[in-house]
């Protein structure tokens, strides 16, 4: 069981298919997206770092995302999302 929605703007949902049809290893980026996927479901308040009130930024290699987190209607949103450095 999840506590919390994951969804995916728009903006983060086009980046994200850019960087698998790009990539030489698309099965990582796959991996990597389903593992942040399932990290911020559960607890996303605990999960990558604060970066200024309300974003937070989590890598899984090799990707890196920027979340908000709405605890009231059990919500996070993916804004963006890039190759880690």
């Amino acid at each position: 069981m999840t506590s919390h929605t994951v969804e995916w703007t728009q903006e983060a949902e086009r980046d994200l298919a850019d960087i698998y049809w790009r990539a030489a290893d698309k099965p990582a980026i796959t991996q990597a997206q389903a593992a942040i996927d399932k990290q911020l479901s559960n607890s996303p308040t605990t999960k990558g770092t604060a970066l200024a009130e309300g974003l937070r930024k989590l890598t899984v290699a090799p990707l890196v995302v920027f979340y908000s987190v709405d605890s009231a209607r059990r919500l996070v949103e993916v804004s963006q999302v890039s190759l880690a450095p």
